[in-house]
């Protein structure tokens, strides 16, 4: 399976067992910013997870005393789930490093100028200070949940603002690097 919906739809099913109106609504707000998907591609994702057997439904029965209606099909993650997901997370963390790596070998590419190197560098830093700038408190309704959830905020918080720090020095230490090579010519 390689749709990122699906595996988000998976990892919010890990998080807390649920139905698919109420998935449809967490996923808005932990990743609209990123997918704009709408409620169909949600139920999509959990009839592909549920065929794969990564997930399962867990009906549960209507109260007592009240008119039936249409009962919520809640769904919790299997073991196999679990796995693919702890899988996945850890690939998409192994790659992340290669495409960096990738993407700068291909912007240095037929850039033998430094004043090319130099325009590359300056879009990356207008783009390291432009991205990240939300926070846990950014008025998502995020913050507002239960400890674990404000957890994982912080802990993504944390993690942009020393990612934020590594591309300053990285930018720094590129340009004094190119300043070097522009002095010597080597």
């Amino acid at each position: 399976m390689r749709s990122t919906v699906n595996l988000a739809v998976l990892g919010l099913v890990i998080e807390r067992p649920s139905y698919g109106y109420e998935l449809s609504q967490r996923f808005g707000r932990r990743f609209g910013d990123l997918f704009a998907v709408g409620r169909s591609h949600i139920y999509a994702a959990l009839d592909s997870l549920q065929r794969d057997s990564l997930i399962e439904p867990l009906p549960r029965p209507q109260p007592v005393g009240r008119r039936p209606r249409q009962p919520r099909v809640h769904y919790r993650v299997t073991a196999d789930g679990a796995r693919t997901y702890r899988e996945w997370v850890a690939e998409q963390l192994r790659e992340n490093t290669q495409r960096s790596q990738m993407l700068a070998r291909l912007a240095v590419v037929g850039a033998g100028q430094t004043e090319t190197i130099d325009l590359l560098l300056a879009g990356y830093e207008l783009a390291a200070r432009n991205g990240g700038a939300a926070t846990a408190g950014d008025g998502d309704g995020e913050a507002n949940g239960d400890a674990a959830e404000r957890l994982v905020l912080r802990l993504l918080e944390e993690e942009r603002r020393v990612m934020r720090e590594a591309q300053q020095k990285w930018m720094a230490f590129a340009r004094r690097e190119l300043a070097a090579f522009d002095d010597d010519g080597s």
